[in-house]
């Protein structure tokens, strides 16, 4: 003769466990995922930092090569300059005297210097990543540098009013050629100096320890 039938369900094991087993069953499995969730949202935050660092490293790095880059491309500038500056000097000398026939050149070579790379380092926030006195130091230079193309193409534009007025009154033409040559001069130094000393910060250097980087 068949068995009875029951319609009521197999207990699990785990419900045929005392009631201080079960607890502690579900409490290490409770622990076991909140430790799982914890070393997850660790090792992504870890990453994430990693990320960030190296995002803030290459962003030094391209802008400590462009401040090379413009270092050498105002330095190749410096010689030509001398020479235009000493020829105008020349012929002021000569002027003074009543010559007025004087064959000068006041043609100012232009210094072609960049900020991409700084101005990306800014778009892609790899500044935010950055030494705060470094990133202030690194803005520094590169107002001066703004600075400093300001006035030169000021000057360009000076020497080419000049040189339409240069029959009229060439002493004139030649002493304002002078004198905005001397001004220009005296900030692409300042750059350059500037230049310098940023450079061996961001090689890991000392700035006081340069030639007039005390007060930069």
């Amino acid at each position: 003769m068949d068995e009875p039938r029951t319609d009521r369900p197999v207990p699990a094991r785990s419900q045929g466990l005392p009631l201080r087993q079960r607890v502690i069953t579900l409490a290490a499995q409770i622990i076991s995922v909140v430790f799982a969730v914890l070393v997850a949202l660790a090792a992504d935050e870890w990453w994430e930092e990693r990320e960030n660092a190296e995002l803030g490293r290459r962003g030094v790095a391209a802008v400590t090569a462009e401040i090379r880059d413009n270092l050498d491309a105002l330095e190749s500038r410096r010689e030509q300059t001398t020479r235009v500056l000493a020829s105008v000097d020349s012929a002021l000398a000569l002027m003074a005297t009543g010559v007025t026939d004087v064959d000068v050149n006041i043609n100012y070579p232009v210094a072609l210097l960049s900020s991409a790379a700084w101005q990306t380092a800014q778009v892609t926030r790899a500044v935010h990543f950055v030494e705060i006195d470094t990133v202030i130091r690194i803005a520094r230079v590169y107002n001066l540098q703004e600075f400093f193309l300001r006035n030169q193409e000021r000057l360009t534009d000076q020497i080419a009013d000049l040189a339409s007025n240069v029959r009229d009154d060439p002493q004139r033409v030649v002493r304002d050629a002078s004198r905005g040559y001397r001004v220009v001069t005296g900030f692409r130094d300042a750059l350059a100096t500037a230049y310098r000393c940023i450079l061996i910060q961001l090689d890991g250097g000392d700035p006081s320890e340069g030639e007039g980087c005390a007060a930069t």
